[in-house]
């Protein structure tokens, strides 16, 4: 299977060659956005082919897979709604063929990502008296992951496992400051725990494209950008208060109040 793979706006995206694998190409450019993840569609297949299940089915806004003993169908989610010319071509695929564009496809994304990590934000000028945070392990990041269903942004993640989680200006006595565990986060997006009939949540944050990932204040929070998996915009109430995560923390280093004026 033909394709390339290119660097857009931050994200990386792979273009299938051959026209009339479009709906597989959409797909995997925008599983990030769904409870879906790569490893996710590598366990289901394993799933049919080892005969632990008769079916399985993955899919996003657009797409749908159906994965059988037969083989695998990927056809377009607006069947039977649209006129036919303007679905997307139902793809019919092996196990081993979708398998391995799969694989191939995280493996490629894994590298981007892990090439960026050396560009990225220096956490240790938070390391001072300033700042309180906690350790946590590679087992809590995955763990959160796995019940969002997609990956942290790569500076969030980075941030974790090299810092953790805690408090900024822990001597600022009239805002909390938080930046939330990873758990927390799950929580929040999921709607789970404490969070689950939340009235601070309702209508201010449900954009599908960004996480709540700090605690202002009660029930005041900031979100980072799911769409650019390198360098990930910081946004109050709506309003882009930092072009990436790590320039965020730099300005945070400095002020944690710098962004209240901000807001119209």
């Amino acid at each position: 299977m033909d394709y390339t793979i290119k660097e857009i706006n931050g994200n990386l995206v792979i273009f299938l060659i051959e026209p009339g694998l479009i709906g597989l190409q959409e797909l995997l450019n925008t599983i990030d956005t769904y409870k879906i993840t790569l490893e996710g569609i590598i366990e289901k297949i394993d799933l049919v082919r080892n005969g632990e299940s008769r079916a399985e089915q993955i899919g996003t806004k657009k797409a749908m897979i159906e994965i059988t003993p037969n083989g695998i169908e990927i056809y377009d989610m607006f069947v039977g709604l649209i006129e036919d010319e303007e679905l997307l071509s139902t793809i019919y695929l092996s196990h081993d063929e979708l398998y391995e564009i799969v694989q191939t496809w995280k493996c490629e994304k894994e590298q981007y990502f892990n090439k960026g990590r050396d560009k990225m934000f220096d956490f240790s000028i938070l390391k001072n008296g300033n700042h309180k945070f906690y350790k946590l392990t590679e087992n809590d990041i995955k763990e959160a992951e796995e019940r969002l269903g997609f990956a942290f942004p790569a500076e969030l993640r980075a941030f974790y496992q090299e810092v953790g989680y805690g408090f900024l200006d822990i001597n600022n006595k009239n805002s909390f400051h938080r930046m939330l565990d990873p758990h927390s986060v799950a929580d929040i997006r999921l709607r789970e725990g404490i969070y689950e009939y939340d009235p601070d949540l309702d209508d201010i944050y449900e954009e599908e494209d960004e996480l709540i990932f700090y605690e202002v204040n009660e029930g005041v929070y900031l979100t980072i950008d799911l769409g650019n998996k390198k360098q990930s915009p910081v946004y109050y109430l709506g309003t882009k208060i930092a072009d990436s995560f790590g320039a965020f923390l730099e300005k945070m280093n400095k002020d944690t109040n710098y962004f209240d004026n901000m807001v119209d």
